[in-house]
């Protein structure tokens, strides 16, 4: 009986969770001035270098076993941050489409919606990935890396971007910086 009643507490918080991970914060932005120092910079090429998997093959091979561990404890801490700082931005990102699709602009409407739909499809990823990468902080080898969000977050990014170009290209360029 107590078995029923921890996995029905377990599922309905998952649901609960996976809930506030695609809603997020619904209050849409109106503008691009309010993006300004919100987000937090993904370095790209750091983060696909932390969850290369012939970069941490090299590492496996090449140091010693407690040498490695503590090495891959390091990376896996910071993917988690580059993983926390993509899902952060996703949905800022989400509530800046959520104003773009109340746009009366056909064109801006429709780009606010893909960015939208691109923004929770990061979210998701991430959260799952963050999940998964817990893991691998106690044993080496365990979790996943992280790696099927970049693809994810390189279209957020480029989504962002040509919905910035139509709304305000110049305020839109910083904040695209910074993602």
């Amino acid at each position: 009986m107590m078995i029923v009643v921890i996995i029905f507490v377990a599922a309905f918080v998952a649901v609960l969770l996976l809930w506030r991970v695609v809603r997020g914060d619904r209050t849409p932005i109106a503008s691009l001035d309010e993006l300004l120092g919100t987000t937090q910079p993904v370095d790209l090429e750091a983060f696909r270098n932390l969850v290369s998997a012939e970069e941490e093959q090299y590492l496996r091979t090449h140091l010693l076993p407690a040498d490695y561990r503590q090495v891959h404890r390091l990376r896996a801490r910071a993917t988690l941050q580059y993983l926390k700082a993509a899902a952060h931005n996703a949905r800022i990102l989400m509530r800046v489409g959520e104003g773009a699709r109340h746009s009366t602009d056909p064109e801006l409407a429709a780009a606010g919606e893909q960015l939208v739909a691109t923004a929770v499809a990061v979210r998701l990823r991430a959260m799952v990935a963050i999940a998964r990468l817990y893991p691998g902080l106690l044993l080496p080898g365990m979790g996943a890396s992280g790696v099927e969000i970049l693809p994810s977050y390189e279209q957020l990014k480029s989504n962002f971007s040509r919905l910035g170009a139509m709304a305000n290209p110049v305020q839109a360029s910083r904040v695209s910086a910074v993602l």
